[in-house]
């Protein structure tokens, strides 16, 4: 009985201290922070995507898609220097819906940076967000980023 309570105590004081050591910021665009971090992010309607590499010269593309194109890079440097990871997550007021990680090495990689590029629907932006994991396990930072913030929207679509 002794042994049993002490073992429950001891896993809710490691998860309470893991918890502790874990800071999360939200990054808004044009802020200090953002600046800080020095990253690329852009959203895009997929189409238009298609259509600046060229691709309505080689098949008809028409009207707007029902996704986005998202693409992050970023330097690993400064305070994304030690990155382990890309988590894209969709909520519903303070719910996650859906949390996920993102492939962070690719064919695109570099050891000095990420690059990664992901699809997602269009009626799910303004519940997306991703987060930046740096740090060790023990002590880790989350930098969340909006991806509704970083809405292209284009002008035309033919």
């Amino acid at each position: 009985m002794k042994h049993s309570i002490l073992t429950t105590f001891m896993a809710w004081a490691t998860i309470a201290t893991a918890n502790a050591n874990l800071i999360t910021m939200q990054v808004t665009k044009s802020s200090q922070l953002e600046a800080d971090l020095n990253y690329s992010l852009t959203v895009v309607d997929r189409h238009n995507t298609w259509r600046s590499q060229g691709l309505d010269k080689v098949f008809t593309i028409k009207g707007a898609s029902t996704e986005y194109a998202v693409s992050l890079k970023a330097p690993v440097t400064g305070k994304l220097a030690k990155v382990f990871g890309v988590t894209l997550t969709l909520r519903e007021g303070k719910e996650a819906i859906l949390s996920v990680p993102v492939e962070m090495k690719s064919k695109f990689h570099t050891k000095d940076g990420i690059a990664l590029g992901f699809i997602i629907a269009k009626k799910h932006i303004d519940k997306a967000s991703i987060a930046l994991r740096c740090g060790r396990p023990n002590s880790e930072t989350l930098y969340v980023i909006k991806l509704k913030d970083y809405l292209i929207r284009a002008p035309n679509i033919r």
